[in-house]
């Protein structure tokens, strides 16, 4: 059984079979593999992998652990999971990690305070801490990791307004990432403004991301930009 999924996954958040072979650390002719359903995905390999794809990693085990119950079914090839036995109707029960209940996360993930400040989506960071939220386990070991409020609707229908996205300084920042870009504050007075774009390219001179609504590209000086931080999901609240 195919995971042909994985890669129109990929190809709609404008992600490369390339880019998930570094991520996992493996050679890309593997990923066409886990694709064609010539290789089980292994266990240490679903965090990241649910990463890349920026759906819950219970969500890929379930889709994986589905297809694979259906090739058992039709005779396939054994199972990269175990699979407790089916209870009555078509349901299963996906046992292959363990994944720890929300009340046992770590409420220390910190969500910076944030206001809409002009076009383009541009929304002010003023630097505080308006509230924590439970550290998923994808940002268990990321020290400045954080998450920030969607403003504006710039980016829909990828991310809606009052949505809390969660940013990873540390993961580096590829073309068609969705990322976090900070520019110098207008003046001594003001806040830095913020974009939650996609990253196009960065020259010598010029940073270029992208939006969706409405669609357009968007350019500034490299000495405007303080950072450029990697959104990697969102939270479920």
């Amino acid at each position: 059984m195919t995971n042909q999924w994985i890669g129109e996954r990929l190809k709609s958040l404008h992600k490369t079979k390339g880019a998930m072979a570094r991520a996992l650390g493996i050679d890309p002719a593997r990923v066409s593999e886990i694709i064609g359903g010539r290789r089980n995905v292994q266990v240490a390999e679903l965090p990241v992998m649910a990463e890349i794809l920026e759906i819950p990693t219970e969500e890929l085990v379930g889709r994986l652990v589905s297809r694979r119950h259906r090739s058992r079914k039709d005779g396939g090839g054994g199972a990269s999971f175990q699979l407790a036995e089916p209870p009555a109707g078509d349901g299963f029960v996906a046992r292959a990690v363990e994944l720890p209940a929300r009340a046992q996360l770590r409420r220390d993930l910190p969500i910076y305070g944030s206001a809409m400040g002009g076009s383009d989506g541009a929304f002010e960071m003023n630097g505080q801490v308006m509230d924590y939220a439970e550290r998923p386990p994808g940002l268990a070991g990321a020290r400045n990791a954080y998450g920030i409020y969607v403003q504006g609707d710039s980016m829909s229908p990828r991310f809606e307004t009052g949505w809390l996205v969660l940013v990873n300084p540390s993961r580096p920042v590829r073309r068609g990432d969705n990322v976090v870009i900070q520019l110098k504050p207008r003046d001594e007075h003001s806040a830095p403004l913020a974009f939650l774009k996609v990253f196009e390219s960065r020259s010598a001179s010029t940073l270029t991301a992208r939006q969706f609504n409405p669609p357009r590209s968007l350019e500034w000086p490299n000495e405007l930009v303080v950072s450029v931080h990697r959104v990697v999901g969102v939270a479920d609240i």
